[in-house]
């Protein structure tokens, strides 16, 4: 259903963590049938992969969850999500997270790596501890219920990127620091 996709945007490793995913997709479908929810990485035919697949099986949850592998326009994907995700269990700085921010989408993901530092629960998108299903649910809930609060945090994660990531600010600051180097 348009406007009512949520995307994953990562391999199939169990780092990803997209069982933890599927658990959630399981939960919000009761509340919110015409939710669908897309895997998108490579992988999808490793065990790991298989595992995610299976377990929508026993979920039920095969008209709910979609999986895509070998898709390389992340921007067109992007674009067609109304939420963006990430359920990781460890991660450094997620790029995909940066690349949800540059095209303006909000986002819940878990306090894994670099994102607690970057994501602010009230400002910029919605964050949980790795693994906390019911508080990962009750984030997406939020975020599906309430348009205003999807606005607010892809505007200020979108400035964030920006102000932070940007080419202009890495340039800037890779070129203040040759500077420093004289």
């Amino acid at each position: 259903v348009p406007n009512k996709r949520v995307l994953c945007l990562a391999n199939f490793r169990w780092q990803k963590n997209q069982t933890m995913l599927v658990e959630v997709a399981n939960s919000i479908k009761k509340r919110y049938p015409d939710w669908t929810f897309h895997f998108v990485g490579n992988g999808l035919e490793s065990a790991y992969g298989q595992k995610v697949k299976k377990l929508c099986k026993e979920k039920n949850v095969d008209e709910t969850v979609y999986f895509y592998e070998g898709i390389s326009d992340n921007a067109t994907v992007i674009n067609d999500a109304t939420i963006c995700v990430l359920t990781s269990v460890s991660e450094g700085l997620p790029v995909v997270v940066l690349e949800y921010g540059l095209y303006e989408k909000p986002i819940v993901v878990t306090a894994v790596g670099e994102l607690e530092k970057l994501i602010n629960t009230n400002e910029n998108g919605g964050i949980v501890a790795a693994n906390d299903i019911e508080q990962f649910c009750s984030l997406l809930s939020l975020t599906i219920d309430n348009v205003e609060i999807r606005k607010k945090w892809s505007v200020n994660l979108h400035q964030m990127v920006l102000e932070n990531y940007s080419e202009n600010k890495v340039l800037s600051n890779y070129l203040n620091w040759i500077q420093t180097l004289k």
